[in-house]
């Protein structure tokens, strides 16, 4: 008979258990030393491993022949307890036996010495469905059993569990799984099942999954049967999920407020996957890596995306404001909360949204207004730049004023002026996809044998780090040899105190 997948490759010892290595690496040591609890509790989101580890080890404990902490798989307790014959391990079901009289009945079976093995163990999943007047009934038993019963208990909610149960229980959690170890394991059974499935299909599917590895195991099953080559972009179509490269480009469109090529975009996602409300929340994920990008310094290891979309994320990063960013996804997720409401109009207020995305001016909420008030605060920053930058004029009748550059921040009476080949370094760096997004917010000068590169915060936050650094001090140095030292300048907060000056006068 056909098994599904994740049940047919459900691990049976402790070493097959992907991403769990340090649970598993204690519980073993407990085996070996013969130094277990009498009560377990296992938690966490769905599909990473808590019933697993559980069934793993209630064979451990009775099975006859333990090999390094695993069970052997070839005793009669072990092949009995997989084949369900052994009455002595009890799975239960606590969202469907959740009342005090199930757990009465439960406890009056306990007195009872295990008849084919050495010890009864009770599973008890989803625990925190069990009443109030069930937890109270379990109390004592759970915290003096009888040494011949073992609970493992397990549950996605562990906040509703009752801490005197939690007290009672030895603990462990077990977090979302990487996506690289999700797709290890996909395409080691992939491998195994005949399915032409490439790596970068495997990581699709493992970003999906959302860190549950039955989860990833079920959109597999979807392929068998598939002839052709899964990759990248074989796998969304399959599985009905929106084109991350589509969706890239409605924010590049965003960015450059053209609300007809975000339309175009929207509708090439819709008739190609037609599912908005999955729409909306890629969406909400792609807002996601542009505010980490803008947020931290180093953010590759925070996005969840690919490495090819890495670039693509940065370079979106720099062209949209932070508070632009932050009115985009609380509109999203305003409009995901309300999307089952919506009938027949969700097409049109998705449009809506995009359309109030390109121009801020349609909507009124606080976060628009502060949105608003980003772009004025960066259309002064850019204006005092181009005050800062030009030459002053000189009155008729006066004394030329000296050729100087005034500082961007008072650091002392060292005299700057603009880096003599800017517009080299310019035409060099602007083929640098990354670098050229940055450059029409900043100005290159040159001081006492130092390159100095005036830029938003922002702006700086990227291009002080290597290799852009490297890059810019590199080139500069090519056409001046005498430069020693490369610095960065924030300008926004000078702006931002020109201006206040101005008021204060």
């Amino acid at each position: 008979m056909y098994q599904a997948l994740y049940r047919k490759w459900r691990p049976k010892v402790f070493d097959d258990v992907y991403g769990r290595e340090h649970m598993t690496a204690v519980l073993r040591q407990q085996l070996m030393e013969d130094k277990l609890s009498h009560a377990y509790l296992f938690c966490g989101t769905r599909g990473t491993g808590k019933t697993t580890c559980a069934k793993i080890l209630a064979k451990a404990v009775n099975c006859e022949h333990l090999e390094n902490g695993n069970p052997c798989n070839g005793c009669s307790s072990c092949l009995g307890i997989d084949d369900g014959t052994i009455l002595d391990v009890v799975e239960m079901d606590a969202a469907s036996n959740n009342g005090v009289g199930d757990i009465r009945t439960l406890c009056d079976k306990l007195l009872y010495l295990p008849s084919q093995v050495k010890k009864r163990v009770y599973i008890i999943d989803e625990v925190h469905m069990l009443s109030i007047s069930a937890f109270n009934a379990i109390l004592k038993t759970l915290e003096e059993p009888p040494s011949h019963v073992l609970f493992i208990l397990a549950t996605t909610e562990v906040h509703k569990i009752p801490p005197t149960v939690l007290s009672r229980c030895q603990r462990f959690d077990f977090q979302r799984i990487k996506p690289e170890v999700i797709a290890d394991r996909v395409m080691e059974v992939a491998r195994a099942e005949n399915i032409p499935l490439l790596r970068d299909g495997a990581m699709v599917i493992a970003r999906s999954s959302d860190g549950a590895m039955r989860d990833a195991l079920t959109l597999l099953e979807s392929f068998i049967g598939h002839t052709g080559p899964l990759d990248a972009k074989a796998v969304p179509v399959i599985l009905g999920l929106p084109d991350r490269q589509i969706m890239l480009s409605a924010l590049e469109q965003i960015a450059d407020k053209n609300m007809a090529g975000v339309i175009d975009s929207f509708d090439r996602i819709y008739t190609t996957r037609g599912d908005l409300k999955t729409f909306l929340l890629d969406l909400i994920k792609a807002l996601r890596d542009l505010m980490i990008a803008r947020s931290v310094s180093d953010p590759k290891g925070y996005l969840d995306c690919y490495e090819s979309e890495t670039d693509d994320i940065l370079r979106l990063a720099g062209k949209l404001k932070g508070e632009h960013i932050q009115y985009m996804m609380q509109t999203a997720q305003d409009l995901l909360y309300k999307y089952d409401y919506l009938g027949s109009a969700k097409r049109a207020s998705l449009e809506a949204m995009l359309i109030r995305f390109c121009d801020e001016t349609l909507m009124d909420s606080p976060a628009a207004l502060l949105s608003r008030i980003a772009a004025l605060e960066s259309s002064s920053v850019k204006a005092a730049q181009v005050q800062t930058v030009s030459k002053p004029v000189p009155i008729k009748g006066s004394e030329p004023s000296p050729k100087k550059v005034a500082t961007v921040e008072s650091g002392g009476n060292t005299e700057r002026r603009p880096f003599t080949h800017r517009v080299a370094l310019l035409q060099k760096l602007s083929e640098n996809p990354i670098v050229s997004t940055f450059l029409k917010s900043t100005n290159f000068y040159e001081s006492n044998n130092r390159l100095e590169v005036a830029c938003e915060s922002f702006t700086m936050s990227i291009l002080e780090q290597d290799p852009y650094k490297t890059l810019i001090f590199d080139l500069a140095k090519s056409w001046q040899p005498n430069l020693t030292d490369i610095v960065f300048i924030n300008t926004s907060q000078t702006a931002r105190k020109n201006d206040l000056d101005t008021l204060l006068e």
